[in-house]
């Protein structure tokens, strides 16, 4: 028959003790759900409906005790604010008496629905009692109430009192449940505890015994294997000087290699920033032209203005010179009158000669105006065009400046990830350096270590021929 390693008895016995512990928590789970469900019915149900069966019974004794004032009182102001009070209470019971039945038992439902029935039938009362109330007509009031409203006031007040006791009756099953369900779960659990401590006892004493057994063998292979140990200490500790060599020069080189990225970060960073002085730079020409584009676009537009009022200039100097014209003609026809008047139209004929002038006059100033109208709209239209040139110049370099800005831009950008790039080889070349110094560290005590290792190994030879001796005395 295979015997039964350490392991597992040392499991065994862990699954009896756990087979134990499910059966204690299985009985206390049982009870704890059934003091849930007690608790349960308390929480919802029992509590809660007493809570509104009390709301219901004092919304109720409010409203009879304003409706009782509004009869006494003699204030209009006091009898609005009791009808105020009135209509907002009414309306909160039967939100609350709606609450009530979403969570109340048949029983319940059944005193509910008699108690919202003896609610209306009071308030329809009060309407047929609220006029003669309000004409201050007391005694008449009383009188009223008494005979439609008391009684169903009064069984009102009882329905609604049934409801608190039944309340009362269910919280009281509940908790004697409750505490009934906790002494038996108590006695459960005390005498599962008692099985499972001598059960427990029982294992611990044969697997102390079996525990014996196998250390023997066990001290037989300590004792090879410690040996085994010291001619292992001292290869570790050949290996772990060679590794604390290493780590020494590693440590240096990357010493060397961390302050070369340094400087890599430090003209990165110069980089970076001359590429956001070129991007500054840029945006400011840009804007520059974009200001000199908007500049001649005005200029064009004020040349156009200008074409045109030559335009409507040389209308203007046209029928000037129309007007000279029909004047010239009007004193040649004058003169010819005046000539066939003889001497006594001498004078009109003086007239006529001089308007015949001034006409002749100002036809010449008018050809000569429009001579130098036409020589202007020339010479603008000239200028027109000499400066939409420019404008698509500008706009063309503008549009460059852009390009430019884009490009810069981009550049700016890659300079500043190669400055987080470099930063981060930076920042990764220190945290190697410290972990190959501490490498270099942990390899010269590892070499302590060895050392001290082989020379523990000789007292670990000791310490197993006294245990060999005291299990073999066992």
């Amino acid at each position: 028959m295979q015997r039964l390693t350490i392991g597992t008895k040392i499991w065994l016995a862990c699954g009896l003790i756990a087979l134990m512990a499910a059966a204690i928590g299985a009985s206390a789970l049982a009870g704890v759900s059934r003091i849930n469900g007690a608790a349960g019915t308390l929480s919802s149900g029992a509590l809660p409906g007493s809570y509104l069966a009390g709301r219901l019974n004092t919304g109720a004794k409010a409203i009879l005790i304003r409706m009782n004032l509004h009869m006494q009182s003699n204030s209009e102001e006091k009898q609005a604010r009791y009808e105020s009070y009135l209509e907002q209470r009414a309306d909160q019971w039967r939100q609350e008496a709606k609450a009530y039945e979403s969570i109340a038992s048949d029983r319940e439902r059944a005193l509910i629905a008699s108690a919202k029935s003896d609610f209306e039938r009071l308030l329809a009362a009060w309407r047929g009692i609220l006029p003669v109330s309000k004409a201050h007509q007391h005694q008449e009031a009383f009188a009223v109430y008494e005979r439609e409203g008391m009684a169903i006031g009064d069984r009102l007040d009882e329905t609604l009192k049934s409801l608190v006791i039944t309340n009362k009756e269910l919280a009281d099953m509940a908790a004697r449940d409750a505490e009934s369900t906790a002494r038996r779960v108590g006695l459960e659990v005390v005498w599962a505890l008692a099985l499972s401590l001598a059960g427990g006892g029982v294992l611990a004493f044969r697997i102390v015994r079996g525990v014996n057994r196998s250390l023997r063998q066990s001290v037989r292979e300590l004792s090879r294997s410690s040996k085994q140990v010291a001619a292992a200490a001292s290869q570790i500790a050949a290996s772990s000087q060679g590794l604390a060599q290493g780590a020494s020069e590693q440590s240096a080189s990357l010493q060397d290699t961390s302050a070369s990225a340094e400087q890599i970060h430090a003209t990165a960073e110069r980089n970076a920033s001359h590429s956001q002085d070129a991007v500054d730079l840029v945006a400011s020409t840009r804007t520059g032209f974009a200001e000199a584009d908007r500049s001649l676009g005005q200029m064009i537009q004020a040349m156009d203005e200008i074409n045109q009022s030559s335009g409507k200039i040389s209308k203007i100097i046209k029928a000037i010179d129309e007007i000279a014209f029909q004047t010239n003609i009007l004193a040649l026809n004058a003169a010819v009158e005046a000539a066939r008047a003889g001497e006594a139209g001498m004078g009109f004929a003086v007239v006529a000669d001089e308007v015949r002038n001034l006409a002749h006059r100002s036809a010449q100033a008018a050809r000569d105006t429009t001579a130098l109208i036409e020589e202007s709209v020339s010479k603008s239209a000239s200028g027109r065009a000499q400066v939409a040139e420019v404008a698509r110049s500008i706009q063309l370099v503008t549009g460059s400046a852009r390009k430019i800005q884009t490009l810069v831009e981009e550049v700016s950008l890659g300079s500043r990830e190669q400055v987080r790039g470099i930063d981060q080889i930076a920042k990764a070349m220190a945290q190697m350096d410290q972990v190959t110094q501490q490498t270099a560290a942990n390899a010269e005590q590892g070499a302590a270590a060895a050392e001290e290792l082989s020379a523990q190994s000789a007292t670990l030879d000791g310490i197993v021929r006294e245990l060999t001796a005291l299990v073999e005395r066992e």
